[in-house]
């Protein structure tokens, strides 16, 4: 079964709506297609500061690392919770080279780079920004290639 029938259309009206276009509109030959629109100017998402090494990152919204939020300590290794397809998640790593790295491991799922290579562990150095996106429930997609972070199966 599609997402698309598990969705509520509770919210309606001028300031947050669904749009439904039609193929000719949007260019698509996809038939109906709907948008989520309105008045509003970007989607706030979720921002943890206080990551744990105890509990999984979530699947969406953005985990920042860095001395100002969650101390790395010395190769502090995180666990990501399975992608949800469609959704995408940030991690944001703030700290300098003698903070540590982190590695951010899946648990299973792979994580694919738009350079071909999959992989299950990603280690993070100094001030890196990452943008991974849910394909399946058992893979990620990412525009990172291991000339930008270190990836790799294991820690």
């Amino acid at each position: 079964m599609g997402f698309a029938k598990k969705i509520t259309t509770s919210l309606h009206g001028r300031v947050v709506g669904i749009q439904s276009l039609s193929s000719a509109e949007s260019g698509s030959g996809s038939g109906v297609q709907h948008f989520l629109a309105g008045q509003f100017a970007d989607i706030r998402r979720d921002v943890s500061t206080a990551e744990t090494t105890a509990v999984n990152l979530k699947a969406s919204g953005v985990s920042h690392f860095g001395t100002t939020s969650t101390g790395t300590g010395s190769s502090a290794v995180y666990t990501l919770d399975p992608p949800i397809p469609g959704v995408t998640k940030f991690i944001a790593l703030t700290c300098g080279a003698s903070d540590g790295p982190i590695y951010i491991k899946t648990g299973g799922p792979t994580i694919e780079s738009t350079a071909g290579s999959t992989f299950q562990t990603i280690k993070m150095s100094t001030r890196q920004f990452i943008e991974l996106i849910g394909v399946t429930t058992g893979r990620w997609m990412t525009f990172m290639t291991s000339g930008q972070v270190v990836l790799q199966e294991t820690t």
